[in-house]
């Protein structure tokens, strides 16, 4: 999905800087949203279909509360810092192995609790994550 992205200019024959239409740019986000949606939507009904006991109804409020917290983070504490793409990935590596290791077993749990943890010493060590804005 990323390269179909960015790249879309390019499998579309619009040259840069030209400027697109309303319906040119609706039907490009379609063709490449709606492939990336079906399938996280998918994993979401999958993931509950392995867990017995729980409701559907109950995970998509959970859901929608980490999405929602999920915006607010990338909002107001990544992109003041102008970190870059790669420590975005580290940062979010380190917390979904951690959100692994809550939900694995217990011999599994503290091998990606400890790797979540020196990903997360890691992340300060990169090459320029945080640039101060000047």
């Amino acid at each position: 999905m990323f390269f179909l992205t960015r790249d879309a200019r390019a499998l579309l024959g619009i040259f840069p800087g030209e400027g697109i239409s309303l319906k040119t740019t609706f039907f490009s986000s379609v063709f490449i949203l709606v492939p990336l949606g079906a399938l996280v939507g998918g994993q979401f009904s999958l993931a509950f279909s392995l867990f017995p006991g729980a409701r559907a109804a109950s995970g998509y409020i959970w859901e929608s509360i980490g999405c929602f917290a999920g915006g607010l983070l990338f909002t107001y504490v990544l992109l003041p810092y102008n970190m870059e793409a790669s420590a975005i990935v580290l940062l979010l590596a380190a917390l979904f192995t951690a959100a692994a290791a809550a939900v694995s077993g217990e011999k599994l749990r503290h091998k990606l609790f400890a790797a979540s943890i020196i990903m997360m010493f890691v992340l300060p060590w990169s090459s320029n994550i945080l640039k101060t804005q000047v």
